[in-house]
């Protein structure tokens, strides 16, 4: 089954190695573009030459016409292709994808439904400072009185940091297990 629209192509994996005709190049640069679902493998092409080329591929059907088919439609299709399929291989493709769209109905329409074919629009972004008039360190006045302060106020902290710490091992001391492991 394949999807054209908006300069995209979604084709299902099962027809792509039905062809089997496209090079391994352009097959392994487009095993990246892979839309896999629990039920349905599709890959997106995007390149003009290969939309091109599934657009005339008549041995591959076009969801986009076979779902505004109704079932009973749909089933006489079946049955005419059955008849002609006896001999020809592509016939038999054709009827095999048919036969297993009308089988999964719902659920191709759900996956399709996901796929994107939006084309996306760069524009150019203008790019704004969060932050205004950042002032150098050597700008913001501060007076030697609060420097004093702070300096003060640090080396208070750093000493009752020090005395909390030698009478945690102290206490730690108390409770220390030595250990049996012979040293080296």
């Amino acid at each position: 089954m394949k999807i054209i629209r908006n300069h995209t192509c979604y084709v299902e994996l099962e027809d792509i190695e039905y062809l089997n005709n496209l090079s391994n190049k352009i097959f392994l640069q487009t095993r990246s573009n892979v839309f896999h679902s629990p039920f349905f493998n599709f890959i997106k092409f995007d390149n003009d030459d290969l939309i091109n080329f599934f657009q005339q591929r008549k041995d591959i059907i076009d969801y986009d016409v076979i779902s505004k088919y109704s079932i009973l439609e749909l089933n006489e299709k079946i049955d005419e292709l059955n008849r002609l399929s006896i001999d020809n291989n592509s016939s038999n493709h054709v009827l095999e994808s048919l036969i297993r769209y009308v089988e999964n109905k719902e659920l191709y329409d759900d996956e399709i439904a996901k796929l994107t074919f939006k084309s996306i629009k760069k524009v150019p972004l203008k790019y704004m400072s969060a932050i205004t008039e950042i002032q150098p360190v050597s700008a913001i006045p501060v007076s030697s009185s609060k420097i004093e302060k702070l300096n003060l106020e640090i080396r208070k902290k750093c000493e009752q940091n020090a005395y909390e710490r030698q009478k945690g091992e102290e206490f730690a001391s108390k409770y220390l297990v030595k250990s049996r492991i012979n040293k080296r």
